[in-house]
């Protein structure tokens, strides 16, 4: 198994949820590559195209499905869920009903399971807050700045509690900027790098609302994929990042220059400094990733420049 001297996975009953998902769907093809017993839950419209495993399709709203699915279970992987901020400030109950009741649920079943389930949760690294001192580690004072980031800070106190309580084994990882084209796509309001592939190959202008100056720490979807299957051996709170920060509008003209060294054509960069952006939109982020690199094997391997490379060259084929 990559980045790990053992396979924690083989043989083993894992459950994943939003298997169909941006991250998903290919952790569950690294996990099948591992050896698992793969039981899937999606949406029935999400149906992941695996037909050599368990799927299961239903809501994850529906307790009672979903306590079902995670008995027997030795690691739930909790991918699913709602993404984007706008939609959970619009509609906070739905979002509790999304992003947290889920999680508690899993966390029972576990507690009851006599095989010690361990749950692997999919956080955000914007539950620290858009004022976090640089680079930010997992001992940072935590000031969620939207109901998104509360309820995902809320479930990883949740896993804290299982964890102390009812010795339910647990690791929670906070996603910096995930970027790259996996086997699905990400969120609505997610993946701004990938989106800008896309209209750069088309030729199209790519849109910088104010001045692009904010700092992100972008990280590579496959590298987002092997930090979840090292984090089954792991407990605990961590960053998955690089730890090297990058202006929004430096990684957007690193986009716009492979897609002129590809396509011939480079695109044109337009600045829209007059638009309005949310103090979570304008933040400035570069993590630590020391913490899972000394608790698992995982390192970043991806860099900047290796991902655009190969950002560009896959949004060429998927271009209309």
């Amino acid at each position: 198994m990559h980045q790990t001297d053992n396979n924690p996975y083989c043989s083993k009953n894992v459950l994943v949820t939003g298997a169909a998902g941006y991250i998903g769907l290919s952790l569950v093809r690294r996990l099948a590559q591992s050896g698992a017993i793969l039981r899937l839950v999606d949406l029935p419209d999400k149906k992941p195209d695996t037909p050599a495993h368990e799927t299961l399709c239903f809501d994850i709203r529906d307790a009672s499905h979903l306590a079902d699915a995670a008995r027997g279970m030795d690691f739930i992987f909790h991918l699913a869920g709602q993404t984007s901020h706008f939609v959970a400030n619009d509609n906070p109950l739905d979002d509790l009903g999304l992003n947290v009741t889920p999680a508690i649920v899993l966390l029972e079943a576990a507690r009851k399971s006599s095989r010690g389930a361990r749950i692997v949760f999919a956080s955000t690294a914007t539950v620290v807050g858009p004022k976090a001192a640089m680079p930010v580690d997992e001992n940072a004072h935590e000031a969620p700045a939207t109901v998104y980031d509360i309820h995902k800070l809320a479930v990883e106190k949740y896993l804290d509690f299982y964890s102390k309580h009812h010795g339910v084994p647990s690791c929670a990882l906070r996603l910096a900027n995930v970027y790259g084209f996996g086997f699905s796509t990400p969120g609505k309001d997610r993946g701004v790098l990938n989106k800008m592939a896309v209209r750069a190959v088309r030729g199209e202008p790519l849109l910088v609302f104010g001045n692009g100056g904010w700092i992100r720490d972008y990280i590579h979807h496959d590298d987002v994929v092997e930090a979840f299957m090292c984090a089954g051996t792991a407990s605990g709170i961590f960053n998955v990042c690089t730890g090297t920060g990058t202006r929004f509008v430096d990684a957007v003209a690193m986009v716009a220059e492979e897609a002129g060294r590809v396509t011939g054509r480079k695109p044109e960069i337009i600045f829209q400094k007059n638009h309005k952006l949310s103090a979570i939109d304008e933040r400035s982020y570069t993590g630590d990733p020391a913490a899972l690199q000394a608790a698992t094997q995982w390192r970043p391997r991806i860099t900047l420049e290796e991902g655009i490379r190969r950002l560009v060259l896959e949004a060429t084929d998927i271009r209309p």
